[in-house]
């Protein structure tokens, strides 16, 4: 599923990913309008492409843009959190085709590597969380009305977002009491 950047590009999407020491926000680069969990649990290259990045280091908050190469690749196995950025035109963008499975949200408070994050995790009807988790197909697990916590809140703040895809291999999970905010509190 790993694109060549020579191929004729129709579509970018701006989103931003966290890793262990930075949140990287950047331009996707895709040739047809795919869901980001189809995107990610799919893609077969070993590092993932960006352009006109940013970066913002989770350890001191210092911010670096321009000095960056136009292109950055980051390694699929650091991804520890990605969602797109929301953009004003988003809405009238092209969406790729969906499957809806009857699902119930469950909140949930995940641990992904330094990175708080709180949100609604779809489970189908009667499905234990860890079994679910366990047997999921694809590495990356959705969520929605996510809330994203730093570990460095004095320098970063938290930042919440419709929908965020998280790396299951970097995963401590507990169902929450109390769910997240509902998606139009984000708005």
């Amino acid at each position: 599923m790993g694109e060549s950047w020579s191929e004729e590009v129709r579509v970018v999407t701006r989103v931003a990913l966290y890793t262990p020491s930075w949140v990287i926000t950047g331009n996707l680069r895709m040739r047809t309008p795919v869901r980001l969990t189809d995107l990610l649990n799919n893609w077969t290259e070993s590092f993932f492409p960006l352009d006109e990045v940013r970066t913002v280091s989770l350890r001191d908050g210092r911010v670096e843009a321009g000095a960056l190469p136009t292109m950055l690749l980051v390694a699929l196995t650091e991804i520890l959190v990605l969602h797109e950025v929301p953009a004003p035109e988003a809405a009238s963008r092209p969406r790729a085709a969906e499957m809806h499975v009857p699902k119930q949200p469950t909140a949930v408070m995940a641990y992904v590597g330094p990175l708080r994050v709180e949100g609604n995790l779809y489970l189908p009807a009667g499905a234990d969380m860890g079994a679910y988790i366990s047997h999921a197909i694809g590495t990356f697990l959705p969520l929605t009305s996510v809330t994203i916590v730093p570990p460095e809140r004095e320098r970063l703040s938290p930042v919440r977002v419709p929908f965020a895809l998280v790396n299951r291999n970097h995963l401590l999970i507990s169902r929450l009491e109390k769910g997240p905010p509902p998606p139009e509190a984000l708005a």
